[in-house]
C-alpha cells in the first residue's frame, strides 16, 4: 500500500515503492509491505516457501489444499438453453443447461404384432403386443389357472385317491394305475397272536405273508402233538424206576411240556412198607430246578400230589424225585400228569 515519506529533507505523499541506484550499478526496488488486517501467518504460507509480512520473513509451515467454495445453486431445466457464469459459481467456468427436448411422444410407424398409444399429456408411449401362449405341461397331476397372456387354465388329468387304510386279506389287494395319491396309504400290520408253535399240530407249517416267496411275515412249524377235539392238553407218563437212597434221586418219573400255558400237575408214589423210621418223600423239579417244597406226608403205602396253576412253557422238563427208607425198603414214582386249566 502507499505511504508518506521524507527522502533527503523532500516530502513526498502516496509512495508505493523507492528505486535507489546500487553502487555496483543497477537499481533496487523497496515496497511497502505493511498489512493493516488479515496478514498471512506461517500456516498460511505452503511448508518450503518464504514470504515478508509487514518487512519479516516468513517460511511457511502450512500443507496447502482446501476446496474452493460453490455458492448454492438450482438448476430448473426449460425448453431453452441456460448459461450460468463465474458470478453465479466462484471459480468455475460458465455452466451450460441444455434445452429439454420440445414436442410430443408419437408412435412408431410398424412394430409386427405391436399396437402403440401415445399420451400427449404426459409424452408417455405405451405399446401393447398380444402373446400367444402354448402351455408345457410336465405328467402328474395339475392343478387349476387362467388361459391369459401370463397364465395358463389345466384340468386334473388323472384320478387322486385320498387317505386309505388297507387291511390284510385272503386275497390280493391293489390301488390302481394312474391315481395321484392326495393321502397317506396306511398298510395294517399283520396279528401273530398266540401262533406259536406249540398251538399248532405237530410238522404242520402255518405262515402267515405271501406264500409265494420267502419273504413272508412268518413260518411256524408246530409242535404240539396233543388230542384234538375241545379238550384240554393233557400229559401222562407212567414211571417205572424205584430208589433205596436216603437223599433225593430220580425215580423214572419225566415228560416234556408240549404247549404252553397254564396247567394243574399231578403226581404219585408208593413205599414199600410203612416205617416210620426214615422220612419217606417226593417233590417236583422243572428244568432240573426243585419247585414247591417236598412232600412228606403218605397215606399207609400211597402218596398223591396236585399243584394247580402252575406256569409251563412249552419243551420244559418236569420230573419227579423220590427217597426211601434204605436197605430193601422201595420209593415208587410210577406216574406224573399234567392237565390244561
Amino acid at each position: 500500500m502507499a505511504q508518506n515519506i521524507s527522502l533527503w529533507g523532500a516530502s513526498y505523499s502516496n509512495v508505493p515503492s523507492v528505486l535507489l541506484p546500487k553502487t555496483g550499478g543497477g537499481t533496487a526496488q523497496f515496497d511497502d509491505t505493511t498489512i493493516t488486517s488479515n496478514a498471512a501467518s506461517a500456516s498460511d504460507i505452503l511448508s518450503g516457501k518464504y514470504a515478508y509480512v509487514n518487512g519479516t520473513l516468513i517460511e511457511g509451515t502450512g500443507s496447502g489444499g482446501g476446496t474452493p467454495t460453490i455458492d448454492s445453486l438450482t438448476v430448473t431445466p426449460t425448453t431453452s438453453q441456460q448459461t450460468f457464469n463465474s458470478a453465479s459459481v466462484d471459480g468455475y467456468k460458465p455452466v451450460v443447461v441444455n434445452a429439454m427436448p420440445s414436442g410430443s411422444a408419437s408412435a412408431p410407424s410398424s412394430i409386427s404384432g405391436t399396437s402403440a398409444t401415445v399420451s400427449t399429456g404426459t409424452n408417455t408411449l405405451t405399446l401393447t403386443k398380444t402373446v400367444s401362449v402354448t402351455p408345457v405341461v410336465s405328467a402328474g397331476y395339475v392343478a387349476s389357472g387362467t388361459a391369459t397372456n401370463s397364465s395358463v387354465s389345466l384340468t386334473a388329468s388323472v384320478t387322486t385317491q385320498a387317505a386309505q387304510t388297507i387291511h390284510p386279506s385272503s386275497s390280493n389287494q391293489t390301488i390302481s394305475s394312474g391315481r395321484y395319491l392326495t393321502g397317506t396309504q396306511t398298510i395294517n400290520a399283520v396279528t401273530t397272536t398266540n401262533l406259536t408253535a406249540d398251538n399248532i399240530k405237530s410238522g404242520v407249517v402255518v405262515q402267515v405273508g405271501d406264500a409265494s416267496d420267502s419273504d413272508c411275515v412268518t413260518s411256524v412249524t408246530g409242535t404240539y402233538s396233543g388230542g384234538g377235539g375241545t379238550s384240554n392238553n393233557a400229559q401222562v407218563v407212567q414211571g417205572t424206576t424205584r430208589t433205596t437212597a436216603t437223599s433225593l434221586t430220580a425215580v423214572g418219573s419225566e415228560l416234556t411240556v408240549s404247549k404252553s400255558g397254564k396247567y394243574d400237575i399231578y403226581w404219585s408214589a408208593m413205599r414199600s412198607n410203612t416205617s416210620s423210621s426214615y422220612t419217606w418223600g417226593t417233590r417236583l423239579y422243572i428244568d432240573g430246578t426243585a419247585y414247591g417244597t417236598e412232600n412228606t406226608s403218605w397215606s399207609n403205602h400211597v402218596q398223591n400230589n396236585h399243584l394247580t396253576n402252575v406256569t409251563l412253557s412249552a419243551n420244559q422238563k418236569l420230573r419227579v424225585y423220590a427217597r426211601g427208607r434204605g436197605g430193601n425198603y422201595y420209593a415208587y414214582a410210577p406216574m406224573l400228569a399234567i392237565v390244561e386249566v
